[in-house]
C-alpha cells in the first residue's frame, strides 16, 4: 500500500509489467521488512526483552510508513518528489533532519525517521528506565534506517565511488536497477531472518541449521551454476562488461541460492511425509529422536525457504521464476502421499533428474530468457536426465529397510545393493557415450570402479561419498567442455533467440543513437510478440525522432486497436502532434495523459513548454521544476525552467 501511494498521486510508476511487479510487491516490502526486523533485533538485545513481545508491539505501529507519501503529497502541493537512492549515502546523516528541501530525502521520509527514532527510544525507556539506553536506541534506529534503507547506495559508494544512479542503470546480469535493489535486500533479509529466528527460538533454530542437507543442497546450487557456465560459455561474448558491475556477482549468488534453498525447503516438506520410515534408519530427520524439532517451527522454515527461492528466481527474470515454480511442482509430485512417484522404480530418480535439468535451465535464463530450451544443447539434456536418473539410485541404497517398510519400491529394494551399484557405476559412462570422448570414457571408468567397489564393500554406504565423487566428476566435465567448446552446440544449431533478448539489443542500439538498427529490431520484437508494449513505444519514439510522423501515427493507431496502455500512447500521440505543429491537439492529448497518471518519459518537460507558450507561467514553472527534479542534468529542461522563471519574474515586476 505504501508503494502504491508513494509517488505523484498515481497508482504505479508506469505500465504494469515485470519491473513494476518486482518493485511494488517485492522490493518495497523487502526494504521495509529488512529495516523492521533489524530494529526489532537490536531493541530486544538492548532492552533484554523477548523478541516476540517486541515484534508484536512494533508491528502495531508499522503502518507509520504510510505517512511518507501522505506528507510528501501535502508538502509538494500534489506533485510528489522524485524518490531515488542517494548518490552519497553519507549526506543523509547530515540532511535527514534538515529543515530545508534536500535532494536525498523527502519531508515524509524525514518525519518518519524522527517518529521511528522517538518511538523506539520511548519503548526502550519504558522497558529499561535508562536514559542512556533510550538515546542509544534512537541512534541505532537512525543509523539502521539510513544504512539499511540506502544499502545499495552504501555498497556503490564504498566499493566503487561511482554515482549511484549511473552505476545501477548500467545493465549486467540483473538488467534493471529494480532487480539490483531487490536482490540486495533479499541477500540481506536471509541472514537477518536466521538471526531473528535464533533470538526467537534458539534451540529449534540450532536443530534446523544442523539438519541442513549440505551435499544435496550444494549439488542443486551447482546445477544452477552449471547453467550459468553454459550460458556464459555460449553467449558471454555479447556481455563485454560482464563482472565489471559487482551486482553481477549478486546475481550468481542468488542463482546458487535458488538451487540450495529450493532443495532444502522441499526436503523439509518431505521429512514430514517420511517421518514414519525415518524412525527406523534415517536419523537425519530432525522430526524424530529425543531432541526433535518443533513441527510447526520446522514447517515454517520449509515454507520460508521455498518462498525465498521463488523470490530469487523472480528477481533474476520471469523465466527463472517459472522454472523455479516447476522445480517445486516436481518436488510435490515426488513427495506427495497422494501421488508418491517415489514409490515407482526409476520414476522417482527421473523426477530428481528433471528437477536438476530445470536448475541448469534456470542458470541459462540469465542469457537466454524465455528462449532457454532453444539454446540448451540437446546432448546435454539427454546426458543429464539419464546420468542423474541412474546415479541418484545411490541415495536410496542407505534407505532400503525404511523404503521397504513404507512400500516404496526403489531399485535397491527390488534388486539389492550390488545390482544397484552397477546402475550407479554406469551413470559415469553416460556423458562419454553421448559426447563420444575417449578421455571421458577413461575418467568415467575410474569413477565407476571407485563407486561400485565402495557400495559393494561398505556395509552401510553413505551418499556423501557419492556426492563428493559427483562434484569432482562435474569439475572434470567443465574442464573438458572448456577444452572442447564445439561439444556444446545448441539444440537446433543456433542460439536461443527470444523477444526479450532482441528487445535488449534494440534498446542498446537506441541508446547509442543507432536509430535504424534499433527500429529494425524493435519491429522484429513486435512481429514476434504482438502485445509487446515496449516494442511499440520505442518504435514510435524512433519514428518521431526521424521525422516520420505519419509512420508514428500508424503505429499509435495500432496500439489503440490492441488496447495497450492508453495513457502512455496518448502521450506519444500528443508528442507526435506537437512536432507536426498541431499544438492545440497536443495540449489536450498530453493533458489527458497526465490526468490518467502518465509521468515518465519527459512528459512534464513538454507539458511545461506548452503551458509556457499558452502564457500559463505559474503552472509551467511548477511542472518544469518537477521535471528538473526528475532530470537535474538535462540542459534543455534547465533552459526552459530558466525561461519560465524569467517570465514569472517579469510578470511580478509588471
Amino acid at each position: 500500500m505504501e508503494g502504491i501511494l508513494e509517488i505523484y498521486k498515481a497508482i504505479a510508476f508506469g505500465p504494469f509489467f515485470y519491473q513494476r511487479l518486482i518493485f511494488y510487491f517485492f522490493h518495497l516490502p523487502l526494504f521495509y521488512i529488512t529495516i523492521f526486523l533489524t530494529i526489532v533485533i537490536f531493541t530486544s538485545l538492548v532492552c533484554k526483552t523477548k523478541i516476540k513481545q517486541t515484534t508484536k508491539i512494533f508491528s502495531t505501529f508499522f503502518c507509520i510508513i504510510l505517512l511518507v507519501p501522505i506528507i510528501d503529497v501535502i508538502t509538494s502541493q500534489g506533485v510528489g518528489y522524485h524518490l531515488h537512492y542517494p548518490d552519497n549515502i553519507f549526506n543523509i546523516f547530515i540532511n535527514a533532519f534538515s529543515p530545508k528541501d534536500v535532494p536525498d530525502s523527502t519531508w515524509g521520509q524525514r518525519v518518519v525517521f524522527l517518529l521511528s527514532g522517538i518511538g523506539v527510544a520511548g519503548y526502550g525507556y519504558i522497558k529499561t528506565k535508562s536514559l542512556h539506553k533510550s538515546i542509544l536506541l534512537f541512534v541505532l534506529t537512525y543509523i539502521t534506517i539510513v544504512l539499511l534503507g540506502g544499502f545499495p547506495s552504501l555498497l556503490v559508494n564504498v566499493i566503487t565511488g561511482a554515482p549511484v544512479g549511473t552505476y545501477l542503470r548500467q545493465g549486467g546480469f540483473l538488467l534493471t536497477d529494480t532487480q539490483k535493489y531487490t536482490m540486495t535486500f533479499l541477500l540481506l533479509l536471509l541472514p537477518i531472518s536466521i538471526f531473528y529466528s535464533l533470538r526467537h527460538d534458539f534451540r529449534n533454530t540450532v536443530i534446523f541449521l544442523r539438519s541442513i542437507r549440505w551435499e544435496r543442497n550444494v549439488f542443486y546450487g551447482a546445477m544452477c551454476g552449471l547453467g550459468f557456465y553454459i550460458g556464459y560459455f555460449l553467449f558471454g561474448s555479447e556481455y563485454p562488461n560482464a563482472f565489471r558491475n559487482f551486482f553481477d556477482y549478486f546475481a550468481i549468488l542468488g542463482l546458487f541460492l535458488i538451487g540450495f534453498l529450493s532443495f532444502q525447503g522441499e526436503a523439509i516438506i518431505n521429512d514430514f511425509y517420511d517421518k514414519e520410515g525415518d524412525t527406523i534408519t534415517r536419523k537425519r530427520n530432525p522430526l524424530i529422536g529425543k531432541e526433535a524439532i518443533a513441527p510447526r517451527f520446522y514447517l515454517t522454515w520449509g515454507l520460508l525457504l521455498i518462498f525465498f527461492s521463488l523470490l530469487f528466481g523472480l528477481c533474476l527474470n520471469f523465466s527463472a521464476f517459472i522454472l523455479v515454480s516447476l522445480i517445486h511442482i516436481s518436488a510435490f509430485i515426488y513427495s506427495s502421499p497422494r501421488i508418491r512417484i517415489k514409490k515407482i522404480p526409476l520414476f522417482s530418480t527421473f523426477i530428481i533428474a528433471f528437477a536438476s535439468l530445470l536448475c541448469v535451465a534456470t542458470g541459462l535464463t540469465i542469457f537466454c530468457d524465455e528462449g532457454v530450451f532453444l539454446a540448451f544443447p540437446q546432448r546435454l539434456i539427454y546426458s543429464l536426465l539419464l546420468s542423474v536418473t541412474l546415479g541418484f539410485i545411490a541415495k536410496d541404497i542407505q534407505d532400503i529397510e525404511a523404503d521397504r517398510l513404507q512400500g516404496v519400491f526403489t531399485i535397491p529394494v527390488l534388486l539389492g545393493k550390488n545390482v544397484s551399484a552397477v546402475f550407479v557405476g554406469f551413470s559415469f559412462f553416460v556423458f562419454p557415450i553421448f559426447f563420444g570422448s575417449i578421455k571421458l570414457f577413461i575418467v568415467g571408468a575410474v569413477f565407476s570402479v571407485i563407486v561400485v567397489l565402495y557400495i559393494v564393500l561398505q556395509k552401510r554406504p553413505k551418499e556423501l561419498f557419492y556426492f563428493l565423487l559427483l562434484f569432482l566428476y562435474g569439475f572434470l566435465l567443465i574442464l573438458y567442455f572448456a577444452e572442447h567448446p564445439e561439444k556444446l552446440d545448441s539444440g537446433v544449431g543456433q542460439r536461443g533467440v527470444s523477444a526479450t533478448r532482441i528487445y535488449r539489443q534494440a534498446k542498446k542500439h537506441y541508446e547509442q543513437g543507432e536509430l535504424d538498427e534499433a527500429e529494425k529490431l524493435f519491429r522484429q520484437v513486435i512481429a514476434m510478440v504482438p502485445f509487446y508494449e515496449g516494442g511499440y513505444y520505442h518504435t514510435i519514439r524512433i519514428l518521431i525522432e526521424k521525422g516520420d510522423y505519419e509512420g508514428a501515427r500508424e503505429i499509435i493507431d495500432k496500439t489503440k486497436m490492441l488496447g495497450l496502455t492508453r495513457k502512455r500512447f496518448l502521450y506519444m500521440e500528443g508528442l507526435n502532434n506537437l512536432f507536426t505543429g498541431r499544438e492545440a491537439e497536443a495540449f489536450n492529448l498530453i493533458k489527458k495523459a497526465i490526468s490518467m497518471g502518465q509521468k515518465d518519459d519527459c512528459i512534464w518537460y513538454y507539458w511545461g513548454r506548452l503551458l509556457l507558450k499558452k502564457g500559463l507561467i505559474a503552472d509551467a514553472l511548477f511542472y518544469l521544476r518537477a521535471y528538473c527534479v526528475q532530470c537535474p542534468f538535462d540542459k534543455d529542461g534547465l533552459y526552459w525552467l530558466n525561461r519560465a522563471k524569467k517570465a514569472n519574474s517579469n510578470l511580478d515586476n509588471f
